[in-house]
């Protein structure tokens, strides 16, 4: 929509505007752009395959830039670029046929602008126009109530979310009040989790439900960027006795479609669509001794699922929902810290014949630790599916050389049933990984 087409034009005729005006003998322009920095990295990630077919399954360069500039008094513009080649789809002919070119190169604007905004801060709260990422939650490697932004999956869960995160045009308010701060967003522009497409090795397994049926999808309905559509939230911060606390809510279309499916003989006809959400709750987080407590809880209302009622033409019907998470931060020693997470999807009402677990149950667990004065520094991160009994394990160690340079190595394990199981389906995809990062 013209919000978003137009706000990066609006941020750099903002800037003009004030050029042509002076502040003493000197010009305004020239002061914000003597008060700026650049900084940014240039890194190799690469990924080798496990399992057979042994191969290279990610060669991915990269160039990050960050530039920001403050001007006036409270006004700044801050901008995020990343420019990424991945020369795996040019050296492996296996995956020469992947329908994405953007895997290989992230050519266009919304492709390299991560983020792009102005931001004006006053004595009680600040606003905050363009391309953004709005980070909401307490939760380490899973999304509770991180749920502003959508997420790109062609790498399922693997990569940093400051990386998978979409950025979205918005506007963002935040005013303080007193010990407190409320947050609001406004997001006319709409963009749904971008799933791994049908040839990568990380896209999701079709159903075992659908098997020897024929699927016909249709093209997926999406809302159109207006005002009309926008997502809308609030969120409330505070601390309290020593607790952190926030509330929020979310009005906002649902990151990811709902398959209307219609199944006549061997075929499903199969319509994509995206519904609106109603999503509420609170985080909380709070130190005692070398413990540090941390909770998530959100409310889904209105989510479709799918189901094997017969009575039902389109295959869904629409559920409430609770997902949470308890955890717990431990500082074992000074070069050790551990987290505990257990997360759950409780689905309301009844659920006799639903294609999802009434209870879905996943447990979390972490160790990081830090030696040679924080240069040498051992991850270990664990995801358990319990429905499924499946694993992810992520494991790497990073050093770094100088402040500029940085290796890292490290290990992706994937454990479980292949069928209908999110983690499981993946585990022909144990990968190595190296990455070697320069910083200015």
């Amino acid at each position: 929509m013209i919000f978003c087409r137009y706000t990066p034009l609006f941020i750099f005729f903002f800037l003009f505007l004030f050029s042509s005006q002076s502040h003493g003998e000197e010009n305004i322009f020239m002061e914000a752009f003597n008060n700026r920095s650049v900084t940014g990295y240039i890194e190799n990630k690469s990924a080798f395959r496990l399992k057979k077919p042994n191969r290279f399954s990610k060669l991915l360069n990269t160039l990050s830039l960050e530039t920001e500039t403050s001007f006036l008094d409270g006004f700044r513009v801050y901008g995020r670029n990343r420019l990424e080649y991945d020369a795996v789809y040019d050296i492996e002919k296996a995956y020469a046929n992947v329908p994405y070119r953007e895997y290989r190169l992230n050519w266009d604007f919304n492709g390299i602008v991560q983020e792009l905004y102005l931001e004006y801060y006053y004595n009680k709260g600040a606003f905050r126009i363009g391309k953004q990422q709005v980070v909401w939650g307490e939760a380490t490697g899973l999304k509770i109530t991180d749920i502003v932004n959508p997420m790109d999956l062609k790498e399922f869960i693997l990569d940093d979310f400051l990386n998978s995160r979409i950025g979205l045009w918005m506007l963002k308010l935040n005013r303080s009040l007193g010990s407190s701060e409320l947050e609001a967003v406004i997001i006319p522009d709409f963009e749904g989790n971008k799933a791994a497409v049908r040839g990568s090795e990380w896209a999701m397994n079709i159903p075992s439900y659908w098997s020897g049926y024929l699927p016909i999808v249709n093209p997926t309905q999406k809302p159109t960027d207006s005002l009309k559509n926008s997502d809308v939230g609030l969120r409330w911060n505070s601390i309290i006795n020593s607790w952190d606390i926030s509330l929020y809510y979310l009005y906002a279309w649902d990151d990811d479609p709902t398959l209307h499916t219609i199944t006549r003989g061997f075929l499903k006809y199969v319509t994509p669509k995206h519904h609106r959400l109603h999503t509420m709750g609170g985080t909380f987080n709070y130190a005692w001794g070398k413990f540090v407590f941390s909770g998530e809880l959100a409310a889904y209302l209105n989510k479709y699922y799918q189901t094997s009622d017969t009575n039902i033409i389109d295959g869904v019907v629409k559920k409430n929902y609770l997902h949470y998470m308890l955890g717990s931060d431990y500082i074992l020693n000074s070069f050790t810290n551990l987290s505990f997470q257990i997360i759950q999807k409780i689905i309301l009402g009844n659920t006799q014949y639903l294609r999802n677990d009434a209870v879905e149950t996943t447990l979390t667990f972490m160790a990081q630790m830090d030696f040679l004065n924080e240069t040498l520094k051992p991850e270990f991160f664990v995801i358990y599916g319990a429905n499924n009994a499946e694993w992810l394990i992520k494991s790497k160690v990073s050093y770094a050389w100088n402040d500029y340079l940085k290796l890292t190595a490290g290990v992706d394990i994937f454990e479980g049933p292949q069928t209908d199981a999110i983690i499981g389906q993946f585990k022909n995809n144990n990968r190595f990984t190296a990455s070697i990062r320069y910083s200015f």
